[in-house]
């Protein structure tokens, strides 16, 4: 009944929730990749490296919101979310040597 699932996402079918929770990770580091995309414009910084990164970063979202809807196996999950995380860790690192140097 519409009253039932209204109050609460723990009532939806698991695959609605799968697709909630994805859509909603999208949310969290990814902001720290906004704002260094936007620093990086200010900043006019840019170049082969960044691009990549910032591209291999965008991927490894895609994939690991694909895995969470589908299978979600969480070792490959997990896999998949610490590579975006060390081409953002890298990124970052990269856009402050262009930046300061």
């Amino acid at each position: 009944r519409p009253r039932d699932i209204a109050l609460g996402q723990r009532n939806w079918p698991k695959s609605v929730q799968q697709v909630s929770n994805a859509f909603n990770n999208q949310w969290e580091s990814p902001t720290l990749f906004y704002a260094g995309v936007a620093f990086a414009m200010l900043a006019g910084a840019g170049g082969g490296l960044l691009v990549g990164l910032a591209w291999l970063y965008v991927a490894t979202r895609v994939v690991h919101a694909l895995i969470y809807v589908t299978t979600n196996t969480i070792p490959l999950r997990f896999a998949v979310f610490i590579a975006g995380f060390a081409a953002l860790a890298v990124f970052w690192g990269a856009l402050a040597a262009q930046a300061l140097g």
